[in-house]
Order: structure tokens, then sequence, then C-alpha cells
């Protein structure tokens, strides 16, 4: 489960530039009543390296679980961008030796889909052509060759550099390959360019 846990916080850092998450499950680790033990110590290991908040229980003495007239705390919340307020333990929930958790969830922040930065071949090819311009011939012929090839990355960085368009909902795929379908001659290469952006691609 740890490793499973890992792999999905792991996209979900990579996917998102901010996002509200409120995970709850059963850990087999009881980080209130043994800390030290191997799993508590990797889980919270865990919600620290990725920048989570791992909440237990306020009530004092309060368990999750009774199994064998053995009492423990297992189940817990994983949170970010959102806040868990006011836990409490209710009664066991069906046959399950596991309580119910009554609990609020308040202050979400935006889900907001991470943005990769890629360099723009036609952005640099252009870019590149004005330097070599007349008007530009003089004031780069005036560096040595280190301070020529540094000066003609950086400006090539900074101008071709852009953000890959934001995912769109395949919703809209659909809609515009219906649109392009409707057209005597469609345009396949929008088509594509909109199943590569969808969301979950």
């Amino acid at each position: 489960m740890y490793s499973s846990l890992s792999r999905v916080l792991d996209f979900l850092k990579n996917s998102y530039q901010s996002l509200s998450l409120v995970a709850f499950g059963d850990l087999n680790a009881d980080l209130v009543n043994d800390p030290l033990a191997l799993y508590s110590r990797k889980f919270s290991k865990l919600a620290h390296s990725f920048g989570l908040s791992l909440r237990s229980f306020s009530q004092e003495g309060a368990v999750t679980r009774e199994q064998g007239g053995k009492a423990s705390c297992l189940d817990y919340f994983f949170t970010t961008g959102a806040e868990v307020r006011e836990l409490t333990v209710w009664k066991k929930f069906g046959s399950s030796d596991h309580m119910t958790i009554h609990c609020v969830v308040e202050d979400f922040v935006p889900v907001l889909r991470a943005r990769r930065k890629f360099l723009s071949k036609d952005r640099a090819r252009r870019h590149l052509y004005s330097l070599i311009s007349e008007d530009n011939v003089q004031k780069f012929s005036s560096l040595g060759p280190v301070e020529f090839f540094s000066a003609l990355s950086a400006s090539l960085k900074a101008y071709a550099t852009v953000f890959e368009p934001r995912p769109i909902t395949h919703f809209r795929v659909v809609s515009i390959a219906e649109e392009e379908m409707r057209k005597p001659c469609p345009d396949w290469e929008r088509v594509r360019r909109s199943v590569r952006s969808c969301r979950g691609d």
C-alpha cells in the first residue's frame, strides 16, 4: 500500500500546480500510539516529502479500530489545499471493526493543472533569423566567441521557451472532431492536437 500511495502522490504532484486533496484510509500503522514503528515513520516521512498534512483525532483516548480486544488508531486523513477540522470518532460501521469518522472539510484552494515548459523550435528559428539580420550583426560581431554564444543562447531561451497549451476536456475534443467532420475538408491535424491535449491523455 505504501508504494502505491507514493506513486499516486507523485503523479498528482507532477500533474497539478495546486489542488485540494482530502484522502482518508486505513494505513495499518498506529501513528498515535506507536509513532516510532517502521510503518508509522514511513508514512510520516511520505506525508512530509509531499507537503501533506497528516491528521489524526483530537478526542483523548479515541481509537478507530477494535479487534480481538486490542484498540488502535489506524485511520487517518492526508490533506493538502484543504483543512479538515472537528474530527470525532463515532460508532462502528456495520460489521466492520473500524469506527466511522465525522469531520468538517473547508478552505479549499483552486485546482490548477501543471503546465510544462518546452522550447518552441519555430519560435527559436524565427528569432534566430531576426538576430542575424543586418541590424544585429554588428552588435554580436563585437563579442568574443564565448560571449557571443552565451548571449545568443540566453536570447533564444528567453524568447522560445513557452508553456504547453492548457489541456481541454473530453467533451471539447468530441466537439472539435464533430465540427471538423462536417467540413468538406476536415483539419485532421487540429483533431490530433486536441486529442493529445485532452485531460488524462
